[in-house]
């Protein structure tokens, strides 16, 4: 149903509209989560509204709390396929950096370059992911683009179609511009699946859909060594981007299919629309509407741009957890220079048995995954703040984090079996998927459904300027640390060593959160909920 904006006169001068956006957003009250009981929340004056174009109007909203067009009230199987279709489309698109690993030896000789410049392959993609979720994550908050799915849809085309001159390209200057492209172009399901599953899940669900997100999205960098080293040997380094090619273009087909649109204030303009056709009232419109009525393209498109570096500078415990996850995920990317130092140069591994070594990283999240389940599943009902919930899970991620590197560094070794060191791998992925679990949470009930998609780009950005720049300087770092019998200890140690100085994060937004979570949602106008 619909309801009329105009609130009641506080004045016989003067009307002041009041409403709410109803976009979506993941939340459970703390009696609704522990006895399904739920508390009203007062309605805020929606700080885009233009009160003069309102007056008058009939604001759209859902037909109450049970409304089936709601995303939250969907079907569960209807949630299911949009939760696997999401994160196997952003592990495909993870993946695409990782598989071009194995080829960096046939690059730098079929192009004739140092292993620097064949690395910017690598380098670039990330960092790609990082300039791409500054432009694509904000597009979906903002009405003027139609809801999260044009954004979808036209980058993994095009993220598709690039993979063929990829394939093709035999100079390092194309290939590189490419790879960036690429990059890019394969951003949006990495910063802003967060926001889609924020878009039909509610707590504890939502935490759940997350867990199979940040799996799908830290199995790929996992998968994509093993693939790539299978197909370089058997083949050459193009059949890369052909079987890119196929993936990709497979998962647009199934999300031009299977994925419906999520944005609630999209689904509402939608209805306006077609309330409008049926009665014929110009003066319904939907909340989105007001908000592009208010803004001019120019204003659109300086939110869209400046929304997450302007998050990443003035939100100083955001920008902190950038920093953690973006030391995991540079580390992530270095495993791809230390292992060939240890697993070829000391065991004499080939390609393929190369990228099965990675999969002691695949094990290690599947354990992670295991136990963050479990711990959901008995700590969620009895901690009774969220903020808390998150940063205990974060604070045991961040002690085990620097045991998985150094196990790693200091046992691969000569004299030791190259079992021995795929335990240091096993904690590292078992800390790494807890930490992005666990940050990614607690980044999902910090900031409001107008904010959260361009602080998880904010840290999209941090991770994949860290991440990509890890490996120009990696195995330079590791041959200048190397001693006897130990080609990588010392260099294990230095990253242990950061992050060991990283462990008093979690701590403090164990004591620090909820005030931190109140001021995030007062400052960008949200709700504080459980």
């Amino acid at each position: 149903m619909t309801s009329d904006s105009n609130s009641s006169c506080e004045s016989s001068d003067e009307q002041k509209l009041e409403f709410v956006t109803t976009q979506n957003q993941p939340h459970s009250d703390l009696e609704s989560f522990n006895s399904g009981k739920e508390h009203e929340d007062e309605e805020k004056p929606n700080p885009f509204a233009d009160v003069e174009f309102a007056q008058g109007k009939t604001i759209v909203d859902w037909d109450g709390p049970d409304d089936p067009e709601n995303p939250q009230n969907w079907k569960l199987w209807r949630k299911l396929v949009v939760t696997i279709l999401i994160s196997l489309t952003t592990t495909s698109l993870y993946m695409g950096a990782a598989i071009y690993s194995p080829a960096i030896p046939e690059v730098m000789r079929d192009m004739d370059v140092p292993e620097v410049k064949a690395a910017l392959g690598l380098t670039l993609f990330v960092w790609g992911y990082g300039i791409g979720s500054l432009w694509f994550s904000p597009m979906s908050e903002i009405p003027f683009f139609r809801g999260r799915n044009p954004t979808y849809f036209a980058c993994q085309f095009i993220f598709a179609i690039l993979q063929i001159p990829t394939a093709l390209s035999n100079h390092i200057g194309g290939f590189a511009v490419l790879r960036f492209l690429g990059g890019i172009f394969a951003s949006p399901p990495l910063s802003t699946a967060g926001a889609t599953l924020g878009d039909i899940w509610v707590l504890p669900a939502y935490a759940v859909a997350l867990i199979i997100w940040a799996f799908g999205a830290i199995a790929g960098p996992f998968l994509g060594p093993l693939i790539g080293g299978a197909l370089v040997q058997g083949h050459n380094r193009h059949y890369i981007f052909w079987f890119m090619l196929a993936v990709s273009g497979g998962m647009f087909v199934l999300m031009i299919i299977f994925l419906p649109e999520t944005s609630a204030q999209e689904l509402l303009t939608r209805k306006a629309r077609r309330l409008r056709k049926e009665t014929g009232d110009p003066n319904i419109v939907s909340p989105g509407e007001i908000i592009n009525h208010t803004h001019t393209v120019k204003e659109i498109l300086k939110l869209m741009f400046f929304k997450p570096i302007e998050m990443t500078i003035m939100e100083p415990v955001l920008l902190l957890i950038d920093l953690h996850l973006g030391l995991v995920y540079s580390l992530m990317y270095l495993y791809f220079e230390a292992f060939p130092l240890v697993y070829q140069g000391l065991y004499g591994f080939n390609l393929v048995e190369l990228g099965c070594a990675y999969l002691s990283l695949l094990i290690g999240a599947v354990i992670g995954c295991i136990v963050y389940l479990g711990y959901m599943g008995y700590a969620g009902p009895r901690i009774t703040e969220l903020e808390k919930l998150f940063s205990l899970s974060a604070t045991f991620g961040a002690c085990l984090l620097p045991v998985g590197i150094m196990v790693f560094g200091w046992c691969g070794r000569e004299g030791f079996n190259w079992s021995v060191s795929m335990v240091g791998n096993i904690f590292f992925a078992w800390a790494a998927f807890i930490l992005f679990q666990s940050y990614f949470g607690f980044i999902g009930i910090m900031y409001p459904p107008s904010a959260v998609g361009s602080a998880f780009a904010s840290n999209n950005i941090v991770r994949s300027l860290m991440g990509g720049a890890f490996p120009l300087f990696g195995t330079v770092m590791y041959n200048h640390t190397a001693i006897d019998k130990y080609p990588v200890g010392w260099g294990c140690t230095i990253l242990g060593i950061v992050a060991l100085m990283l462990i008093p994060l979690p701590i403090y937004l164990y004591f620090r959160g909820k005030s931190l979570r109140e001021y995030a949602q007062k400052k960008y106008g949200g709700k504080l909920h459980r």
